[in-house]
């Protein structure tokens, strides 16, 4: 298949570029800048585009599919003019060129923040959304588009947790696995509380990879997270001990503190969804970041 990934120097697109290239697909890999990917520049069946989302020259006439996995994310530092800019107003031009070059499916990295405030202990695809921060809406508003163009254009939309993996840095996870390294004290509430929101990106990738193949209809929207889960204060209980380390634990207790699992059921029966419970998954996640 020929197959365009979007965010190709992100976290997420190089490893997902990267185990399609075992597939032995054709990839069109778009950044603003090639020049910074650790993907392997030998294999003939990648193609760099170096373009701006909203002006993608240099695209195939002809795409069989396309991975949406570029965003800008809701940090400090990232105006709301960004978020427009490159997520909503970029995602129009490239559902646009996914139309015109008569693709058969489009994957959409969405996120669990499209739900805004969630009032309820689990969330499922059909939790109600209640004001999203901007980030947030942004990725709603992108699975909107693809839902009115769903007869046009299949597509999958993915609401996902903390990604995390090898040299990971964006998720609550990194930085308590970072305080714990250096022996730190590591901060958080409700020790209690249930946790199953992350994905593993060697399972995400491998999951896209398997996605791709398979045949999509309308416009689906599902929820990912691990399929088991665990208290907080055992799971960083668990992580000190393993990375060998002196760090205390200074747990709170805050009944205010928004707290929720993820059930992904539906992915897990329409898409064949089965990663690591969390146990595993965190152990691994350990391992590949004790140095």
């Amino acid at each position: 298949m020929e197959i365009l990934v979007t965010g190709a120097n992100g976290y997420s697109g190089q490893r997902i570029i990267t185990r399609l290239l075992d597939l032995d697909h054709t990839i069109w890999a778009l950044a603003r800048d090639s020049n910074s990917s650790s993907i392997s520049r030998t294999n003939d069946n990648l193609n760099w585009v170096k373009a701006d989302l909203l002006n993608p020259v240099g695209l195939p006439s002809k795409i069989d599919a396309v991975i949406h996995t570029a965003a800008s994310l809701g940090v400090p530092g990232v105006s709301i003019n960004d978020i427009v800019r490159n997520n909503v107003e970029a995602s129009r031009v490239l559902i646009q060129y996914a139309l015109t070059a008569n693709a058969r499916s489009f994957i959409y990295f969405s996120a669990m923040s499209v739900y805004g405030a969630v009032e309820t202990n689990e969330v499922t695809e059909t939790t109600p959304i209640i004001d999203p921060n901007p980030y947030g809406m942004s990725k709603l508003l992108g699975e909107q588009m693809l839902a009115e163009i769903s007869q046009q254009l299949p597509s999958t939309s993915l609401r996902l947790p903390a990604i995390i993996g090898p040299g990971s840095t964006h998720a609550w996870l990194d930085r308590a696995r970072e305080n714990i390294k250096a022996g730190e004290t590591v901060n958080f509430v409700n020790p209690d509380n249930q946790f199953n929101n992350l994905v593993h990106v060697d399972e995400l990738a491998d999951f896209v990879s398997r996605l791709i193949s398979t045949d999509q209809e309308d416009a689906g929207v599902y929820v990912l997270g691990a399929t088991s889960s665990l208290p907080i204060g055992e799971l960083i209980n668990n992580m000190i001990r393993e990375l060998k380390s002196n760090s205390i634990v200074n747990a709170q207790i805050d009944p205010s503190a928004p707290a929720f699992t993820i059930n992904c059921a539906k992915a897990e029966n329409d898409l064949g969804w089965a990663p690591q419970n969390i146990v595993e998954s965190v152990d691994n996640y350990i391992a590949e970041n004790s140095s």
